[in-house]
């Protein structure tokens, strides 16, 4: 039986792999990426999931919101427990990166962890512009374990 101090390690670490992730996108992935039309979006996203082969009825539903307030600013997020899923994009977050990571989510990943990495990163070196390479290296850089 696990201890509770193997539960409380586990969520500590889960929240460490989160800030470095996030510092990885505001520094890199998003600072010079374009805000895309909500109905762009709506169609990158159909486009993942359909060549990723992901079964159509859990399509997530794509919506333009002003998200969930989480420290100090309004953010993206998915949904996963409504049937369809949801994902909220906010305003200065509708961008292919955020997009790509909130997909992720919806893959089944709900961890920042190696999985939800890995998973993410072949998205965005398929459909996001970037190599797995560049990203690799960003990840070292912030300390993020692929």
């Amino acid at each position: 039986m696990p201890e509770i101090g193997d539960a409380v390690e586990k969520h500590r670490r889960n929240a460490v792999d989160t800030r470095r992730l996030y510092a990885m996108e505001r520094k890199f992935l998003q600072r010079n990426t374009p805000r895309l039309g909500i109905f762009e979006l709506r169609w990158l996203a159909l486009k993942v999931w359909t060549y990723e082969k992901l079964p159509a009825e859990q399509f997530p539903k794509i919506i333009a919101g002003e998200g969930i307030f989480y420290l100090g600013v309004w953010t993206s997020y998915c949904d996963t427990a409504l049937r369809p899923m949801k994902i909220v994009l906010a305003a200065h977050h509708r961008k292919i990166p955020v997009l790509l990571h909130e997909l992720t989510h919806a893959m089944g990943h709900w961890n920042h962890d190696c999985a939800f990495v890995e998973r993410y990163f072949q998205l965005l070196s398929r459909y996001g512009g970037y190599t797995h390479e560049e990203l690799v290296i960003n990840a070292a850089w912030f300390g993020i374990k692929v």
